[in-house]
């Protein structure tokens, strides 16, 4: 999943560090590439949370940890053209827990780079 949210990142910036060549470029990339892998990574996750409250079940394991940061990219970027009730869901319960409030607390407030 981090492999099309990373050329985005890339792409972003470039279309702010050079214009019009960086904005028609990135513009492409995301028509082709970006906009279409993240919104099929984000739309295998959707399905895979049908009827789980977690990745792999009933409880939080290591997966959630390591999918939580992938998933708020591609949200935070609009994960294009749906909606994905089941993933906002997910990451608000994580966001909720106390483990999370706590590192928030320690490292300061989640943002995202764009």
């Amino acid at each position: 999943m981090m492999a099309p949210l990373l050329v985005k990142l890339i792409f972003d910036r470039l279309r702010g560090a050079v214009p019009i060549l960086g904005k028609i470029i990135a513009n492409k990339v995301d028509a082709t590439f970006t906009n279409a892998e993240i919104r099929s990574h984000v739309s295998f996750v959707e399905a895979e949370l049908e009827g789980r409250a977690w990745l792999t079940g009933d409880e939080l394991t290591g997966a959630d940890v390591m999918m939580s940061y992938p998933l708020q990219a591609a949200m935070s970027r609009g994960a294009p053209g749906e909606a994905f009730p089941r993933v906002e869901a997910y990451l608000a319960q994580i966001d909720a827990r106390p483990a999370y409030k706590r590192a928030i607390e320690r490292g300061g407030p989640f943002d995202m780079p764009g």
